[in-house]
């Protein structure tokens, strides 16, 4: 752990720079998963340099198939992300970035269910 890393209902939440915001929306994602996805997760670092791009790593020998996307919905849920990289054990998964109001204004004022989400379970297993 570094100096600047927080646990937070057991996952390590860190922030290239300690950007205080960034650690209040790490806890918002982490609260609105389920608490078996949360147990599975070790940790969830931000790249402030980037911004909003996110690394999320799962507890060794605690990988299951469900985290990817539980961590997809859970970001999208809370607004969106520029990118963010799972590693699930010995796979590896990057998402491109996903925005909820982007699929508002894409659909003139309906909201859709982000588009990752249906293909995801084929990239996992293609990782």
């Amino acid at each position: 752990m570094h100096a600047n890393d927080r646990i937070y209902k057991g996952v390590v939440l860190s922030s290239r720079r300690g950007i205080e915001s960034e650690y209040k929306y790490m806890g918002r994602v982490v609260d609105s998963m389920q608490d078996l996805i949360v147990r599975r997760l070790d940790s969830i670092w931000c790249d402030s340099g980037d911004g909003a791009c996110y690394v999320v790593m799962t507890r060794d020998g605690l990988e299951a198939p469900s985290v990817p996307k539980a961590v997809l919905e859970a970001f999208y849920t809370q607004g969106g992300h520029n990118g963010i990289q799972i590693y699930n054990g010995t796979r590896s998964l990057s998402i491109d970035c996903h925005w909820p109001a982007d699929d508002f204004a894409e659909m003139g004022g309906e909201w859709l269910e982000p588009p990752q989400l249906a293909d995801l379970a084929l990239a996992v297993k293609a990782c």
